[in-house]
């Protein structure tokens, strides 16, 4: 059992609660919520991949194999293609 995972899932668990159900547009500032059309759109697509990668890390950090810290990665990247996908299309 990782604990910094299990800690990063719970921070990412918040930023998931924060954005999906406070709406709060300070948490995304990359995502330039200002020039996005549709902002509930934005806020619900930004807080289900952050509740999906925060049950990924919480699962790595439980079962804390070394084969599955790519997926770490995969997180990451997907971040930064949802950033362009929001930047471009919405």
């Amino acid at each position: 059992m990782n604990v910094y995972l299990l800690l990063l899932a719970l921070i990412i668990y918040a930023v998931a609660y924060f954005t999906g159900v406070r709406r709060t547009p300070w948490l995304l500032a990359a995502f330039a919520p200002g020039r996005i059309r549709d902002r509930d759109k934005l806020y619900r697509t930004i807080a289900m991949y952050n509740l999906i990668a925060s049950v990924v890390v919480f699962f790595v950090g439980v079962i804390n194999l070394p084969e599955m810290s790519y997926l770490l990665v995969c997180i990451g990247a997907g971040y930064v293609v949802l950033l362009l996908y929001c930047n471009r299309k919405m």
